[in-house]
């Protein structure tokens, strides 16, 4: 038991064994001390239940700065659909942490908006950026777009967007540029 920043991922697959005309969606929601964090869930775990789409699986990939000694974190699932659906079934999930050293450079942030507005189903735009943890091998200015890595080097990146809202078969995408170019694998 430490203070200090934490990663958090979370990987969960779901089956079902029913076929038929109707859907699943499962949610899973990392907690700290019992309250939810809301950057902290997937909702992407829709299974169709047609043409052998059966399995599905929920990330989630989270920096959680500022944890004391005796936080606690828990992760919770429920069903997100309440409707014409069948029922699901957890595989073998995984859950890792890291207390990440103050010594590591690292960037975190939140984002509740495009640059272009709230609405995810218009045309391309980058997300407005509320840095976390933001050590000095970067440069973010506040609810801005773009995060500027300060040295050369292999970085890890990670991205965790839960989507939710009144709009049938939505579907967005994101990608992970390097000097306005999508890097290779950086979409999703």
């Amino acid at each position: 038991k430490a203070n200090g920043d934490y990663f958090i991922a979370l990987t969960a697959p779901i089956t079902s064994n029913s076929n038929g005309n109707q859907r699943s969606v499962q949610s899973y929601v990392v907690f700290k001390n019992g309250t939810a964090i809301p950057e902290g869930s997937s909702r992407s775990t829709y299974i169709r239940h047609a043409d052998g789409h059966s399995e599905s699986t929920a990330h989630v990939h989270i920096l959680l700065p500022g944890l004391s000694a005796n936080d606690y974190i828990e992760v919770k699932t429920k069903r997100s659909t309440t409707n014409n659906v069948f029922d699901t079934f957890m595989q073998t999930t995984s859950l890792y942490a890291e207390k990440i050293a103050t010594s590591r450079v690292a960037f975190s942030g939140t984002a509740t908006r495009k640059v272009s507005g709230t609405n995810l189903n218009s045309g391309a735009s980058g997300l407005q950026w509320t840095s976390g943890r933001k050590d000095s091998g970067f440069t973010h200015s506040a609810n801005g777009h773009e995060i500027t890595l300060t040295g050369a080097g292999k970085y890890l990146v990670f991205a965790n967007i839960p989507i939710f809202g009144g709009v049938d078969r939505g579907s967005i995408a994101l990608e992970v540029k390097l000097n306005g170019i999508r890097i290779s694998g950086g979409l999703a």
